[in-house]
C-alpha cells in the first residue's frame, strides 16, 4: 500500500528528503504500516536527525520491524497459533501478508508427523553435532520479494531473546524475523506439486567481527540445514505433494541474478549433498525423471532464469523427484 498523504506530510515536514520518503515508501510496500512504527522508533531511540536520514540508514527498518513481529507472534508459535507472515507482498502493495502455520517444537513436541521429522533430522544430522531443536514452521506466501504459492520451511529458536538475537544479526533474512535459516520453494495446483529450489541460510556464520552476539543461537542450532530440507520433504509428501527437488546444477538459473557474484561448485555441492541426506534419513531419494519427461509446472515458474533453462535442457536435468 503507499504511504497514507498524511504520513507523507508528515515525513515532508520533519524534513526527510525525498530519498528517504522514497525509500520508507518502499519499506511499507514490503512490511505494511508496521515500517511507520518501526522509523518514529529508529528516530527516537538512536536520537537521529530526520533531515539527515539517507536510504542506508532506513536499511534498520526491517531489524526493528522484525522485533516487534516477534514480541507479537512467538509466544503463539510456541502455543501451535497460526500468524500473518512477516513479508508483505510488493506486488500488491504491501496489503497481502501471507500465513505461518507452527508445527511444533523439534525437542517436545509428540505430535507424530514432528517427531518423525525431528528424528530423521538427528540421523541425517548425526550424533556429534547439536540435536534438532527450535520451533519448525512452514509459511506460506510470506517470503522477501514474493510469488503466489511460495513455501518455506524454517527454525526459530523456542526462547525470545535467542530469536530476537537471530533477528539483528547481519544475513539475507529472507523469510521469518528470528529464523536461522530456511528451506523454500513453490506448490501449485492439480495434481499438487512442489518445487524445492533452496536451502538458505537467514543469518550469517558469526566470526569475530560480524553477528557475536547471536553467536550461541547460531551454534545451538547449526543444524539447521538439514532440519529444514528434512522438514520440507517430509511434510510435503505426507500432505499429499508430488516433491520435485532443484538439483545443484539448477541453482544459477533459479538464483544467479548477477553474474558478477556466480554461485560456485561447492555450493552447487552442498545442496545436493544436503537434500539427498535429507531424503535418505526418511526413508526415500531423489531420483532421476524419466528422459524427456515433461513436467508443465517447471515451464510457468517465475524464478531469475528457471523456466528458460526447464525449456531449454528439459525438465530432468533441473530437477530430481522424491521417491521411495
Amino acid at each position: 500500500m503507499p504511504l497514507p498523504p498524511k504520513i507523507a506530510e508528515t515525513l515532508v515536514a520533519f524534513g526527510l528528503s525525498a530519498d528517504a520518503i522514497a525509500a520508507v515508501e518502499d519499506w511499507h510496500h514490503h512490511l505494511g504500516p508496521v515500517a511507520v512504527e518501526a522509523l518514529t522508533e529508529l528516530v527516537e531511540s538512536r536520537g537521529l536527525d530526520p533531515r539527515e536520514l539517507g536510504p542506508g540508514d532506513l536499511e534498520a527498518l526491517r531489524a526493528l520491524a522484525g522485533a516487534r513481529y516477534l514480541r507479537d507472534n512467538h509466544a503463539r508459535w510456541l502455543r501451535c497459533e497460526s500468524t500473518p507472515g512477516f513479508w508483505r507482498d510488493r506486488s500488491r502493495g504491501g496489503i497481502a501478508s501471507g500465513l505461518v502455520i507452527p508445527l511444533g517444537d523439534l525437542a517436545t513436541s509428540g505430535q507424530p508427523l514432528v517427531r518423525r521429522l525431528a528424528e530423521a533430522a538427528r540421523l541425517a544430522i548425526g550424533e556429534t553435532q547439536p540435536p534438532p531443536r527450535g520451533l519448525l514452521l512452514v509459511s506460506q506466501n510470506t517470503h522477501r520479494g514474493n510469488q503466489d504459492d511460495t513455501i518455506a520451511f524454517d527454525v526459530v529458536p523456542t526462547g525470545i531473546e535467542e530469536a530476537l538475537a537471530l533477528n539483528a544479526a547481519a544475513g539475507r533474512q529472507h523469510t521469518l524475523p528470528g529464523s536461522i535459516g530456511e528451506t523454500s520453494g513453490r506448490t501449485s495446483g492439480e495434481p499438487p506439486t512442489a518445487v524445492l529450489w533452496e536451502t538458505q541460510p537467514n543469518v550469517y556464520k558469526p566470526s569475530a567481527a560480524r553477528n557475536a552476539e547471536a553467536r550461541e543461537a547460531y551454534r545451538r542450532h547449526r543444524g539447521w540445514p538439514l532440519v529444514t530440507a528434512v522438514a520440507a520433504l517430509g511434510w510435503l509428501r505426507a500432505h499429499g505433494y508430488r516433491v520435485l527437488v532443484l538439483r545443484g546444477s539448477g541453482l544459477r538459473a533459479a538464483h544467479e541474478v548477477n553474474p558478477a557474484e556466480p554461485l560456485g561448485p561447492r555450493i552447487e555441492e552442498l545442496h545436493d549433498r544436503t537434500f539427498e541426506r535429507a531424503a535418505h534419513a526418511l526413508g526415500w531419494s531423489l531420483a532421476d525423471l524419466a528422459r524427456d519427461e515433461v513436467v508443465p509446472e517447471l515451464a510457468t515458474l517465475d524464478k531469475v532464469n528457471l523456466a528458460a533453462a526447464v525449456s531449454a535442457h528439459g525438465a530432468g536435468s533441473l530437477v530430481r523427484e522424491l521417491r521411495d
